[in-house]
């Protein structure tokens, strides 16, 4: 594929993202910032920070989605320093971990910022109030990666330990451990419908269910390690980056890959980036180059070889760009493969081998067309003859042919052939019903006589006249069960008309089941689902589709009661739930109110975060969230209390440590805070002496106001 342009910024590329308004933010080695327009691909923006990296590769710049927000992790050092991009000017240094920290990422909503260290541990910030918001159960090992999803409710931390933890920031309940993977974590991705994309030192990239924590998919390995991946066209396709510079295309609803080289550039791609509505791909890389690559830019050339009927060059087009083969150009050509086949089809049966011969002469040239088009003529020479033999019912020569040339199958003549069959043997079960009516059935299938593929079915007519009539009675009443209990004891029901009639039936009925669902019709599909059922190659299906329709129906049932707290335990009992507009909205709310609680949480106010959060507090599910918002308030108040240097009450403060040891134990932030009360007081709390709480037992049904009060 051609470069269309190339930008370069000399310095060697750490990362580069597409903001909310199609800018490209590009960030250099030495921290400069450079705002890039995508229309005309000129700088409108940027500032340097002054923080120079020798580390190229890696995950140790965040850039917000809005553009506003740019953090970058201090070399050699244990702080983030985090910008305000249009007033180019610092807004904080987030400093916690001990030890270097090797990966950071930022929200969509410009609300957190999470920073994974060589400690193994991983923290959460808010932006608003600089106050730590979340720590991670710790790595083993160094966090190579973290990533929030699209909506700001899930996070996922990889480590060199080859595992990626996973926590729903909206519940905050015991995180997942996810193990599949073996070698270290380097990239992770959210995908929508609760998927996320993993990828590892040695090529490896695998799929995951949020939910269920279960590998989905394992995807060809890249065979090197891999520096960038994005998503295009709506998920239908991923880019992946790889350190020798190959970027391979990825089909992720066949989950094949397509090529492995699909670009190849002169070193390491530090960033990929997709801009839909331009069908651009923009390479970031460790040289200081940035290539823009239109991904259609061969669907104008595409169409002057189809206008100029030079079909063999513009297949080639599509087998080096795979993508070309879901345009609309692609598309058009293919239907005038088609209309050309049912052309010469339809020559070849009125004897005109030369002129149909003709039709093909366009594609032969084309390798993929090429053996099909012998296959056919070497086929179709036959035709006419076949033809003949079906005019003047000669069938048993007419399907003599049709089995040394299987194409002739696919012909409206063989399938005219076949309907004669079928009305000649319904005819003939019609009449053979009772012995007197042997005479008249061998004359309904006397044109079929001789023809092996019927011979047994014919044979098994007169043989077991009552199996046929049951079977008949059967699919009169519709009783499937019954009807394929027959079909499974004596095979050669299979080859009746009806069989084939009744799983046209059911293919139908599984789509209209499938669409009655998508539509809400839950009702509708439960009916459907329950018919289906009762055939035994769409059971299992069918049971997805009738279980499936009874949970949103209940769900919508309960959606209308506007009873919040029974939708949160229904949506808990059904993950799958998470993803409809429904509950994402109720996420969303959700989110804004504890967003809101953190801002009280900085200053310790724990009655204001109870005001905010009791709407919750007969929720279940949110326990775990809301007690990480007070437990943050109540290591304020603690802090508060330690600031006062001379005049802080040694006694208050040791109290008010029993207290949250007692409802949270000693976690992190209890840690960091008496390292500060042994530094500032010379006062050390020995917590192991302690009854230990639990944050995942905690509930709101008492909630001290001041930690530091009462027993």
């Amino acid at each position: 594929m051609n470069i269309s342009k190339t930008l370069n910024v000399k310095n060697p590329i750490i990362n580069a993202k597409l903001d909310k308004n199609d800018n490209l933010i590009v960030v250099d080695k030495d921290s400069t910032i450079r705002i890039i327009e995508t229309q005309n691909y000129k700088t409108v923006g940027g500032f340097k920070s002054g923080i120079l990296h020798e580390k190229i590769l890696g995950n140790h710049i965040g850039i917000s989605y809005s553009g506003k927000i740019y953090a970058n992790a201090i070399p050699k050092g244990n702080k983030v320093a985090t910008f305000v991009v249009d007033k180019k000017k610092l807004l904080h240094q987030f400093n916690r971990h001990q030890g270097e920290i090797e990966s950071v990422a930022i929200d969509n909503k410009d609300r957190y910022i999470a920073t994974g260290g060589t400690d193994g541990k991983t923290f959460v910030w808010s932006i608003r109030t600089k106050k730590l918001v979340y720590s991670f159960p710790p790595h083993s090992d160094y966090v190579t990666t973290v990533c929030f999803d699209n909506k700001s409710q899930w996070i996922a931390t990889g480590s060199f330990d080859r595992t990626i933890i996973l926590v729903n920031m909206a519940t905050m309940q015991q995180p997942k451990h996810l193990r599949g993977h073996n070698s270290a974590i380097l990239k992770l991705l959210f995908m929508q419908k609760g998927r996320l994309i993993s990828t590892d030192k040695t090529g490896a990239i695998l799929i995951w269910d949020i939910h269920t924590g279960s590998v989905l998919h394992r995807l060809t390995k890249m065979g090197d390690e891999i520096t960038a991946l994005t998503l295009a066209y709506h998920e239908r396709f991923m880019f992946v980056a790889n350190i020798l510079g190959h970027i391979a295309l990825y089909d992720l609803e066949t989950m094949e890959q397509l090529q492995l080289t699909f670009i190849k550039i002169k070193g390491s791609v530090s960033s990929l980036i997709f801009v839909e509505n331009k069908n651009t791909l923009i390479v970031a890389t460790t040289n200081g180059e940035i290539f823009i690559y239109n991904l259609f830019e061969d669907e104008n050339l595409m169409i002057d070889y189809i206008t100029n009927v030079e079909y063999d060059k513009a297949y080639a087009l599509a087998k080096n760009n795979p993508l070309l083969k879901h345009s609309d150009v692609y598309k058009e050509l293919e239907a005038t493969w088609n209309l050309i086949v049912d052309k010469a089809e339809s020559l070849f049966g009125q004897g005109l081998i030369e002129d149909a011969n003709k039709l093909f002469d366009p594609f032969r040239n084309v390798p993929s067309k090429l053996s099909i088009i012998q296959n056919f003529v070497r086929e179709f020479g036959h035709y006419a003859t076949f033809k003949k033999h079906v005019i003047n019912k000669k069938f048993s020569l007419a399907y003599g042919l049709a089995m040394q040339y299987p194409s002739f199958k696919e012909t409206k003549l063989y399938k005219k052939m076949e309907a004669i069959w079928e009305k000649s043997f319904i005819k003939a079960k019609e009449v053979i019903l009772n012995k007197e009516g042997d005479e008249i059935a061998r004359e309904q299938l006397a044109l079929f006589r001789g023809i092996s593929q019927k011979a047994i079915l014919i044979q098994e007519l007169f043989n077991n006249r009552q199996i046929f009539m049951l079977f008949q009675h059967k699919m009169a009443k519709k009783e499937y069960l019954e009807v394929f209990t027959l079909i499974n004891n004596n095979e050669f029901l299979k080859d009746v008309p009806e069989y084939s009639k009744l799983m046209n039936m059911a293919e139908k009925l599984y789509i209209s089941a499938k669409k009655s669902f998508k539509d809400g019709n839950y009702a509708e599909a439960i009916n459907k689902a329950n018919y289906l059922e009762k055939i035994p190659d769409f059971k299992k299906d069918a049971i997805e589709i009738r279980e499936q329709s009874q949970t949103y129906a209940n769900f919508m049932s309960i959606v209308a009661s506007k009873n919040v707290k029974k939708m949160y335990e229904f949506v808990d009992k059904h993950n799958f739930l998470y993803e409809t507009k429904i509950v994402e909205d109720l996420e969303d709310k959700f989110s804004t109110i504890s967003y809101e609680a953190e801002y009280f949480a900085a200053k310790g106010d724990i009655s204001s975060i109870i005001e905010q959060l009791k709407g919750y507090f007969d929720i279940k599910s949110k326990y775990g969230r809301i007690a990480t918002i007070i437990k943050n308030g109540y290591i304020v108040q603690l802090e508060q209390e330690l600031l006062k240097k001379q005049k802080a009450n040694s006694q208050k403060i040791e109290n008010g440590v029993i207290n949250y040891v007692k409802l949270f134990g000693g976690d992190d932030e209890l840690k960091s805070f008496l390292v500060l009360l042994k530094n500032y007081l010379k006062l050390e709390v020995y917590t192991e002496d302690y009854l230990q709480g639990d944050i995942y037992d905690w509930t709101p049904k008492h909630i001290p106001l001041n930690i530091m009060e009462g027993k």
